[in-house]
């Protein structure tokens, strides 16, 4: 097992300078009717519905339905679905210490049982660039990663040692994006590695939920508002959207031009208006 080496001088902290809070006008494009818990969009543009009784049915970006994952029982509740490789999906069980990887027509590739390699409190889970999986370990507060078998490939030093807290880290999302590692938690912030686990920079942001990041931006809800936090720019940008209550909705997403909102009755997706 491999160690990541970091080199630490000082914390690069940075904060960011706030742009003039603005209101965007969106109409809806379509929608699509039903009871779902989450909701995640490929970068092909198809979309994952996890529906109560944890079935994962994919649709394309007509909202036909090309695929279903109907393996419900065994596992219990999906915790979170990673398409950040669409021939790759994972999905993780929490509660079981269990990723379960499909191909992108919904069926199992193989599952990995966390707890066999010792890890019985993993938070979240995503797609690496060469093909294996980064997890985040809330127990030993280390960034992990493993290979499809689930054998251990590399792992981080403790975070309370290498940021001296106090509290355990507890992590939204960890990304792999364009050679470095991004994992964000709502208590301290947004961290930046490169995949030696040399630590880059901290953006001191923290508060915000339904936390993703898209392109080189942070983006998340605060209060009524969305957040966009530009990182090459280090400026932040709050905007509100006509007629659409973010605090009411459970998720959020990002794609291109599109808001992509779930709520009780499905999914809805909006465009900004043009005139």
């Amino acid at each position: 097992m491999g160690k990541l080496i970091f080199t630490i001088v000082f914390v690069c902290c940075f904060s960011f300078s706030k742009a003039t809070d603005s209101t965007i006008n969106l109409s809806l494009k379509k929608s699509y009717n039903g009871a779902f818990k989450n909701v995640e969009i490929d970068n092909l543009g198809n979309y994952y519905l996890v529906t109560p009784n944890n079935q994962i049915i994919k649709l394309n970006n007509n909202f036909d339905s090309v695929a279903s994952f109907n393996n419900t029982k065994p596992l219990g509740n999906i915790s979170s679905i990673d398409v950040s490789n669409p021939l790759k999906i994972l999905v993780f069980y929490k509660g079981f210490s269990t990723i379960i990887v499909l191909d992108r027509f919904l069926s199992i590739v193989n599952s990995i049982n966390l707890q066999k390699i010792n890890m019985f409190d993993v938070s979240v889970v995503t797609s690496s660039y060469d093909n294996n999986i980064w997890l985040f370990d809330e127990i030993e507060n280390k960034i992990k990663k493993i290979d499809n078998e689930g054998k251990m490939l590399t792992e981080t030093v403790d975070f309370r040692l290498l940021f001296d807290y106090d509290k355990s880290f507890t992590s939204q999302f960890v990304k792999d994006f364009e050679g470095k590692l991004y994992i964000y938690s709502k208590q301290n912030g947004l961290f930046i590695f490169d995949y030696y686990g040399s630590f880059i920079r901290r953006y001191a942001v923290d508060s915000l939920t339904n936390a993703q990041l898209i392109d080189n931006k942070l983006i998340g809800i605060n209060k009524n508002c969305i957040t966009i936090l530009d990182l090459h720019s280090r400026k932040q940008f709050n905007y509100t959207y006509n007629s659409i209550n973010l605090t009411t909705s459970s998720k959020f997403k990002f794609l291109k031009n599109q808001l992509i909102i779930l709520s009780t009755n499905g999914i809805s997706v909006y465009e900004q208006k043009k005139y």
